[in-house]
């Protein structure tokens, strides 16, 4: 005849289940989205806490977009430009805690100084493509040039 192990059973699972829990809820809300952690035996640490590592422009538009969706008034179009659609995208934002929620993405041509915001996700997993968007850079101080 086996032998049960202690904390094997309903109760042990509930008990392990419960902690799990617990340890993610203590994190979950210790981060934004867009927002990267650095851990404490991760090198280098730049800094304690979080740093945002974005570009100067896509810390311009990020706060435009959401998991929800892009501004009305934003341009949509039918594609990117041939030279840009192996270009890879600087991420704006996370979806966060919406199922079927809505990331965007930066490219942006540096030879013509124009960017594009590429919406992947929603219900049925479409792809759109806002702009172009002149951008005007950043100066060295990480402020926008006019």
């Amino acid at each position: 005849m086996a032998t049960k192990q202690p904390g094997t059973g309903t109760a042990g699972l509930a008990v392990l289940l419960a902690l799990s829990l617990s340890a993610c809820a203590a994190t979950a809300g210790s981060y934004r989205p867009g927002e990267i952690a650095h851990r404490a035996d991760a090198a280098p640490v730049v800094a304690a806490g979080v740093v945002d590592t974005r570009s100067c422009e896509a810390k311009q538009l990020a706060p435009a977009v959401s998991a929800y969706g892009a501004p009305e008034h934003w341009r949509a179009g039918d594609a990117l430009p041939d030279a840009l659609k192996d270009q890879v995208g600087e991420r704006l934002n996370d979806t966060g805690h919406v199922a079927d929620g809505y990331v965007h993405e930066l490219i942006v041509d540096r030879d013509t100084g124009l960017g594009y915001v590429v919406q992947t996700g929603g219900f049925a997993g479409t792809r759109k493509v806002f702009g172009p968007f002149v951008i005007r850079g950043c100066a060295a101080g990480g402020q926008a040039q006019p």
